[in-house]
């Protein structure tokens, strides 16, 4: 999913599937909803849950639950 998700028009090979979206679409909530978050209450920011590092396109964790 997270190839699929944060590869797909920068690389093409193996790893970076079209058929991969399915999985986004039929997972994605559902691991979203998997996730424990919390939010500091003296910051207001969300902390927890799955992190991503995308250098190259700037996207963050939610576009992998969202993703179409």
């Amino acid at each position: 999913m997270a190839a699929h998700t944060y590869c797909s028009g920068y690389v093409t090979n193996v790893h970076v599937h079209s058929g991969y979206a399915a999985l986004c679409g039929r997972y994605g909530r559902r691991l979203r909803d998997l996730q424990y978050r919390y939010k500091d209450p003296a910051t207001g920011y969300w902390h927890g849950g799955l992190v991503v590092a995308d250098p190259v396109g700037h996207r963050n964790a939610t576009r992998l639950f969202d993703h179409p």
